[in-house]
């Protein structure tokens, strides 16, 4: 089974769903990008998006705590899934180079729930 179809259900506060695609494609840092299904969104600035094997969680400015606790129940509830399995996950910063082309900065990464967690928490 996909993703979408065990998220598109979920209640996140402050965040509606939608199933039209606002990018095409989510680049991940050493994977092949993967086509974006659908997403959850809030005001102008906050996305979650969800292809088949991943979720981006993606935000343009400071994120309010009303956000911040729903992507946090989000996440809970999809790492709660017996069809879910955390396989990696990864903190970035995106941002333009000095030749002003697009550029990924990894912050952290893992592969574990609790240090998904503890990232979590520093940020």
């Amino acid at each position: 089974m996909t993703l979408p179809p065990l998220v598109q259900d979920l209640a996140v506060p402050g965040y509606s769903f939608s199933s039209h695609r606002l990018k095409p494609v989510m680049q991940v840092p050493g994977e092949p990008d993967v086509p974006t299904r659908c997403q959850f969104y809030a005001q102008n600035d906050f996305r979650i998006f969800i292809a088949d094997p991943a979720i981006q969680f993606h935000r343009e400015s400071a994120l309010p705590s009303e956000l911040a606790n729903g992507g946090q129940r989000f996440q809970s509830a999809v790492l709660g899934l017996r069809q879910f399995t955390l396989r990696r996950w990864i903190i970035t910063e995106e941002d333009w180079d000095d030749d002003d082309q697009p550029a990924v900065r990894i912050l952290s990464e893992g592969n574990t729930r609790a240090g998904l967690d503890a990232a979590g928490a520093e940020r």
